[in-house]
């Protein structure tokens, strides 16, 4: 693997767990407002 590739690939998953983590903050976020009323 060249170093490009790598920093692709790294770039890509930290994109893929960014995304998952607000995903899941919004998710949660959701199911407080809701409990609260």
């Amino acid at each position: 693997m060249q170093k490009e590739d790598i920093r692709k690939v790294s770039s890509f998953l930290f994109v893929k767990i960014y995304i998952k983590n607000t995903l899941s903050l919004k998710i949660a976020f959701v199911m407080y407002i809701l409990f609260i009323l």
